[in-house]
């Protein structure tokens, strides 16, 4: 079996699926792919030749992180067979409550995850402008050593999570981004943007050193 996910966590890089997949085949073996931080709204790897896709249903189809649950897809009536066989022998399914309470998030899925992928988009943008930040991770950024006709440059995969290093410091980057000047002011890892541009940065690395 080879196994990928769409996007690498937590460099961001996509991985061709249609290629790995003739590759896979190719040896008699197959193809699985973890969709969980791209979603089925935003890529299907059963069209694109995945035999099996896995999704953790506990992060951005359900939405809220209160439930705990997961999902096995495939297209093939047999493979399913061996796959169901296990999941009853092995107690997998998930229990009634979490089964609601991803049913109740998947309802807002394709709202939320198009809007979050818009907005990923635009910060990853404003990131890579700004002097604070070395290095942003993400498909709407193309790095500068990025080859012209290389597989990330020509698919630009939406996608609603980022990575990004502030220059000078080994922090690891929790930061809140907000239209709230106020709110920049009282926190100290802050991203404050005005019209999809990054107003003010603050980060203990980026103040003066006393």
């Amino acid at each position: 079996m080879l196994y990928t996910e769409v996007a690498s966590n937590p460099t961001d890089r996509l991985c061709d699926i249609e290629a790995l997949a003739k590759i896979a085949h190719e040896s008699n073996a197959l193809l699985m792919v973890d969709n969980t931080f791209t979603t089925p709204i935003c890529i299907k790897p059963l069209a694109l030749g995945a035999d099996i896709v896995i999704n953790s249903l506990t992060k951005f189809l359900n939405g809220h992180s209160d439930a705990l649950a997961g999902s096995i897809t495939v297209k093939d009536m047999a493979l399913y067979e061996k796959i169901h066989a296990t999941r009853m022998l092995t107690g997998t399914s998930g229990c009634p409550f979490a089964s609601w309470m991803v049913y109740r998030g998947i309802h807002t899925a394709a709202l939320r995850i198009k809007t979050q992928c818009e907005n990923a988009a635009k910060l990853a943008l404003a990131l890579e402008k700004d002097p604070h930040v070395s290095l942003v991770n993400h498909p709407a950024v193309v790095l500068a050593d990025e080859p012209s006709g290389s597989f990330d440059t020509q698919n630009k995969a939406e996608l609603h999570q980022l990575f990004f290093h502030l220059r000078d410091t080994f922090d690891q980057t929790f930061v809140i981004v907000t239209h709230d000047e106020e709110l920049a002011r009282l926190t100290d890892r802050t991203i404050h943007m005005v019209d999809g541009r990054i107003e003010q940065t603050t980060h203990p690395a980026s103040q003066p050193q006393t």
